[in-house]
């Protein structure tokens, strides 16, 4: 029961919050891999809640280090004045399902 609503909770999330937020999940752009929900909707159905708690807590840590390196990739981008930015939408780069992306792929700041 807890598992089927914890799903339920992050596919309503994935449907009417996430494509408001403006933004991608950076771990997901970063390393070209599925999103945070995405990877917590997949890890709570093979394991249950309570057990992928544990690797859901690393998945945030690591996305929260992909989202502070693509800043920093950003801001050095924006000093160099050789360099033009200019952010693009997503269903033109295909990175995410929002339609305002404004993380590295749209930048083309990928390290991989």
């Amino acid at each position: 029961m807890l598992t089927k609503t914890t799903l339920l909770l992050i596919e309503l999330y994935q449907k009417h919050i996430s494509p408001h937020k403006g933004f991608c999940c950076a771990y997901g752009v970063y390393h070209d891999d599925i999103s945070c929900s995405a990877y917590a909707k997949d890890t709570i159905s093979d394991l249950g809640v309570f057990r992928s708690i544990d690797k859901i807590r690393t998945r945030f840590k690591e996305c929260k280090e992909a989202s502070e390196y693509i800043q920093n990739e950003y801001q050095d981008m924006k000093k160099d004045d050789n360099k033009e930015i200019k952010p693009g939408r997503c269903e033109e780069c295909g990175r995410c399902g929002t339609d305002a992306c404004s993380t590295a792929s749209c930048f083309g700041i990928l390290a991989n």
